[in-house]
């Protein structure tokens, strides 16, 4: 689009806009090779476990090394699940509420 100065009269054209980032873009889903397509709550009982078998210390470093990293995946599929949740529910409000959507806090 062109558009003119109205200060000097001089023309510029816009930029292309860029196109909105995906979900997936911005948040991509976790390589969850070793976790099968879980639900919440089964992924976030599955996370308690495995920060209980963590806390009980009765693991050697190798065996809490591979729990650890199970926890990180269960928790990156968690948080995947709330992000998802909470855009649905900012594009339910502003449909139903027909206010513009507030910024998350930082």
């Amino acid at each position: 689009m062109k558009n003119t100065d109205p200060a000097d009269g001089q023309m510029w054209e816009d930029p292309p806009a860029e196109e909105a980032l995906t979900f997936d873009e911005l948040l991509p889903p976790p390589d969850d090779g070793d976790i099968p397509n879980l639900s919440f709550e089964e992924s976030f009982t599955r996370l308690k476990q495995v920060v209980a078998d963590l806390e009980s210390g009765s693991m050697t470093m190798d065996q809490a090394t591979k729990k650890y990293e199970e926890g990180m995946k269960l928790a990156q599929v968690c948080n995947r699940f709330l992000a998802q949740t909470e855009l649905k529910m900012t594009e339910l409000r502003s449909i139903y509420l027909e206010e513009p959507p507030a910024s998350p806090p930082l």
